[in-house]
């Protein structure tokens, strides 16, 4: 996945349980409109939701997130086995994410 050209796309991340997970977006650094939509376990847990935003790919930025619907839809996945803590260097993962 090569999340500079595919769109509508969802960053699946741990977040942790006093936060509220559910699917939020945020403009796509292009300007031309596009979002991404970034969201925790219940997000990518939520169906109805992908559909109705007509998510095509997830990028699973999580070594604990299930790719649910991995095998009985048409989603494309990607995972980034990102541990969540302090230490790790998030920049490590970009040539990964937008080859």
């Amino acid at each position: 996945i090569n999340i500079s050209r595919v769109t509508p796309i969802i960053i699946i991340y741990p977040v942790p349980p006093t936060f509220d997970d559910q699917i939020s977006t945020i403009p796509f650094p292009n300007g031309n409109g596009q979002v991404i939509y970034l969201g925790g376990d219940s997000g990518a847990n939520d169906l109805a939701k992908l559909t109705e935003l007509g998510i095509t790919h997830i990028l699973n930025a999580s070594d604990c997130i299930p790719n649910y619907y991995e095998h009985t839809t048409n989603i494309t996945y990607m995972r980034v086995p990102i541990a969540d803590c302090s230490s790790v260097i998030l920049k490590d993962y970009f040539p990964t994410v937008f080859e």
